[in-house]
């Protein structure tokens, strides 16, 4: 069976998918699934940072860990201008986190403990 034609196209579209190898792939999901299956390992005060490749942005920026959440706020409800196919729909909210937005301001807002990681300072932007 022939094979496909090379265009710019396709070389373009596969410069532009930026996931790892199958393998690579799995054993990251399964350290995800364990993350997200464990309690949060912060506790108020820690100062942490978003991990790369879950979905938050202004990884390697330090946060501040302000409460942890008793019991999880889940995020079910869709709203006018959200899907249920948004990746909030459904999230675990358990850390109440601040951080310096580019305005100079601290903002505070809720996160999933899962998508973070201690912030050593060493993984700037």
């Amino acid at each position: 069976m022939p094979s496909e034609p090379v265009t710019l196209a396709s070389l373009l579209a596969q410069s532009q998918d930026k996931r790892p190898i199958p393998e690579a792939q799995v054993a990251t999901l399964i350290e995800a699934c364990e993350r997200y299956r464990s309690p949060c390992p912060f506790k108020v005060g820690d100062i942490v940072t978003p991990r790369v490749g879950l979905g938050y942005s202004d990884g390697g920026l330090p946060h501040v860990i302000l409460e942890v959440a008793d019991e999880p706020h889940r995020h079910f409800a869709p709203t006018e201008g959200a899907s249920i196919y948004a990746s909030a729909f459904g999230s675990r909210l358990d850390v109440r986190v601040a951080n310096f937005v580019k305005s100079g301001e601290i903002v505070a807002f809720w996160q999933e403990s899962w998508r973070l990681e201690p912030w050593t300072g060493e993984d700037r932007p």
